[in-house]
Parts: C-alpha cells; sequence; structure tokens
C-alpha cells in the first residue's frame, strides 16, 4: 500500500478542482486515478513538489535515527563497492553489490517518517532509477553518480537543489529517475 504520493504541480498555476478532487479521494480511500496521475505528470519538467502524505511525520527518535545513519553507510559502501567491481570487471560482484544497494534504499524508505520531503523526494528518484536495472551491466561512471548522488545528495539536510542535483546526475548515469511513471508521462 501506498503511504505517500509526491504530485509536481505546475509554478504559478492554482490548485484547479481536478486536484482537489484528487487529493480528497486520497485522503479518503489512499489512491490517485491514472487520469489524474497522467494529468499532473504532463507537467513535471515545470513543477514544484508538494508532497502529500496521510499521516503526519515523527520527530525522529535516537534508535531510528541510528538505524538510518548505519543503512546509509551501507548504501555508500555498497555504491563503492559497486565501482570496485566495474574497475575489476567483476559481474558477479557488480551485481551483488548493486541489489545490496537497492535492499539498503528499499530499508531507507520504511525509515523515511522523519525525514525531510526533500529526503524523500530523493530516495524516491533513487529507487525509480535503478528499478529494473541489470546491475552486472553498470559502468565505473555509473557507480560513481550513484555514489555523489547518495553521498552528497540523501542527507537530513537536503534542499530543492539536491532534488535537481540527483535527477540530473542520474540522467547523466542513463538513469530514469522518471522510468515507472513512462506510461502516464505526456511528453507533446
Amino acid at each position: 500500500m501506498i503511504d505517500d504520493v509526491c504530485i509536481f504541480k505546475p509554478e504559478n498555476v492554482a490548485v484547479d478542482e481536478e486536484a482537489v478532487k484528487a487529493q480528497k479521494q486520497w485522503e479518503q480511500d489512499g489512491t490517485v486515478t491514472a487520469k489524474y496521475l497522467k494529468h499532473i505528470l504532463g507537467d513535471i519538467s515545470k513543477g514544484v513538489f508538494i508532497g502529500l502524505s496521510r499521516q503526519q511525520d515523527q520527530k525522529i527518535q535516537p534508535p531510528q535515527k541510528y538505524a538510518i545513519d548505519r543503512c546509509h553507510q551501507e548504501a555508500i559502501q555498497n555504491v563503492v563497492s559497486m565501482e570496485e567491481a566495474a574497475k575489476a570487471n567483476q559481474r558477479m560482484d557488480l551485481g551483488l553489490a548493486g541489489m545490496n544497494l537497492y535492499e539498503n534504499l528499499r530499508e531507507l524508505w520504511r525509515l523515511r517518517r522523519s525525514q525531510s520531503d526533500e529526503w524523500k523526494m530523493i530516495l524516491n528518484f533513487l529507487q525509480c532509477a535503478l528499478s529494473k536495472e541489470v546491475f552486472e551491466e553498470f559502468t565505473v561512471e555509473q557507480c560513481r553518480k550513484l555514489q555523489i548522488a547518495i553521498e552528497k545528495h540523501l542527507t537530513p539536510s537536503a534542499g530543492e537543489e539536491d532534488i535537481q542535483a540527483v535527477i540530473d546526475l542520474l540522467e547523466n548515469a542513463s538513469l530514469d529517475p522518471f522510468k515507472p511513471f513512462a506510461g502516464f508521462r505526456d511528453d507533446s
């Protein structure tokens, strides 16, 4: 079940009735129609982030902070291992490190409640970009860009500029952060 929905709203546009209707539907049953998702994703490149959540963020507790920090450090170590394996042309090790990284990101997603919306967006883009990828085929350059995204931008102090930097890093690494929305995007 989806707990959070990320909506991009075009700048300088008032919220339309369709958006209000979709938000009410989200609050009632946690669903968003494909029609509305296509509508909001049409202007995604011009958008600004609006987070909708049915649950309020909680203040971070020390055990949760420890878990997030540990998992973040493991993610960094796994992407470093990916780069080393790519340099040595060790495809099996590269694939294993990639799967471990993907699991780290999934665990961070489970721990996201106390993090900022920007942090959640960055994590979401990383997960989207890595979904259905064949890690054994990653290049050293892709691994380096992933490491920068995770180490420098997936931080508690992440801001709007970090979101754009991660999108740029992923796209420059030939990884599509909007891949799950490909069927909904209207590039006309």
